[in-house]
């Protein structure tokens, strides 16, 4: 894999944990808005569409991750079956927390050990 479709791999697997900040974000500022009477009429159903079409798009998003990740797990040679099981189990419950590990230690971490395994010439 290129490396620089790894380091874009790496940047759609932090949205999801990006999202999460933006939709809490907008949880509590709508909270504190309805709480000090700051809100106008037609302005908390755009805040509400915008977030909640950014919300399915989001699911949507962390879907195609999984696919992509599980189907790396079953191409990459270097992890052993027992492990394979487990990492479909890890990224299958904790997607979103395991995705960004999973990337790390075995997209982006492959390129550099076979980078230090080739023999000097």
């Amino acid at each position: 894999m290129k490396k620089s479709i790894k380091v874009i791999l790496g940047l759609a697997t932090l949205w999801p944990i990006l999202y999460i900040i933006i939709f809490l974000s907008f949880c509590f500022y709508q909270v504190s808005a309805v709480q000090n009477g700051g809100l106008s009429p037609g302005r908390p159903m755009f805040g509400f569409f915008m977030i909640f079409y950014m919300h399915i798009l989001t699911m949507l998003w962390v879907v195609v991750l999984l696919v992509v990740f599980m189907s790396n797990i079953f191409k990459n040679s270097q992890i052993t079956k027992n492990k394979k099981m487990l990492w479909v189990a890890v990224l299958f419950f904790g997607n979103i927390i395991a995705a960004p590990i999973y990337w790390y230690l075995h997209i982006w971490s492959d390129s550099k050990e076979r980078v230090e395994k080739r023999p000097k010439l």
